[in-house]
């Protein structure tokens, strides 16, 4: 399994560079394909399903205009794996962004204590990793392989 997996990342990152082909000083991200790239990862306890747009926003508690795209995928209420991909329209919204991301950990770490306690720690190891007006954050049951693939994407994306 983790072969395949390793080979779905290879393959999704060199499309995306491929893709990507014209980067420069600006740090770029295309949201969804960042978010598939993450979720066919083999760090996830159950397969993450795409969320809805308006109904992401709102559990994160993130305004329409803070967002020029997004994508967010969750698993189901038993575990806490969750991958999103947020560009903000500036910098400003980028640190909102954050902030939501934070309350959002601490919530759910609220919420699992009791529930299923033996989820909260991937919330404690979460990784978000904020580069320009993009934001990535990723729970899930390896935090050292999430932060390995979120930096492959970074720089398939933006090298010439």
């Amino acid at each position: 399994m983790k072969k395949r997996s390793i080979i779905v990342l290879i393959s999704v990152l060199v499309c995306l560079l491929v893709m990507g082909g014209c980067g420069g000083q600006n740090v770029t991200l295309d949201t969804e394909a960042a978010a598939e790239t993450l979720t066919a990862l083999d760090i996830f306890d159950e397969p993450l399903e795409k969320m809805d747009n308006d109904v992401a926003r709102k559990l994160y508690q993130v305004e329409e205009d803070t967002v020029k795209n997004m994508a967010v995928y969750t698993g189901t209420a038993a575990v806490v794996d969750e991958v999103s991909v947020w560009e903000a329209k500036d910098a400003a919204a980028a640190t909102k962004i954050e902030e939501a991301i934070k309350s959002r950990i601490e919530s759910q770490k609220t919420s699992y204590a009791s529930y299923r306690p033996e989820e909260v720690p991937k919330l404690e190891n979460a990784v978000t990793v904020r580069r320009g007006n993009y934001v990535v954050f990723c729970v899930s049951k390896d935090s050292g392989q999430a932060s390995a693939a979120i930096e492959a994407l970074w720089q398939s994306n933006n090298s010439k």
